[in-house]
C-alpha cells in the first residue's frame, strides 16, 4: 500500500500524538521534569493522554484508509497546535512544521 504525501502526514501527527498520549497518562511524572514543568498528581494529565490516544487512533486510521477529508479538516488545528505548545516544548513545533509542509507539498 503506498501512502500519498498527505496521508504520510497525517500518519506522523497520528504517531506523534499516539506518542504524547502515551507518555501523559503512562509517564508523565517522568518526562515533565525534563521540560521544566512542576510534577502534578492531577488526574487531567491522564485524562488527556488518554484522549490523545484515542485521538490519534482516528489519524493512524485516516492515513490507512486514506481518507483525504479528514486530512483537510485537520489543516487547521495541526497548523495551530504547534504554535500553542512552542512555549514549552520545542518538539512540537519541529513535528507540526514537518507535518504541515508534507502535506502542502501534495
Amino acid at each position: 500500500m503506498e501512502l500519498s504525501r498527505t496521508d504520510i502526514s497525517i500518519l506522523i501527527f497520528g504517531i506523534y500524538s499516539l506518542i504524547m498520549g502515551i507518555v501523559l497518562l503512562f509517564i508523565s511524572s517522568l518526562v515533565f521534569p525534563l521540560i521544566g514543568m512542576p510534577v502534578s498528581k492531577e488526574p487531567w494529565i491522564n485524562l488527556l493522554g488518554f484522549v490523545l490516544i484515542c485521538s490519534s487512533y482516528y489519524y493512524l486510521r485516516s492515513a490507512i484508509d486514506k481518507f483525504f477529508a479528514f486530512a483537510c479538516y485537520t489543516i487547521h488545528t495541526r497548523i495551530t497546535a504547534p504554535l500553542v505548545f512552542y512555549s514549552w516544548l520545542p518538539l512540537v513545533l519541529m513535528i507540526g512544521i514537518l507535518s504541515v509542509s508534507v502535506l502542502l507539498t501534495d
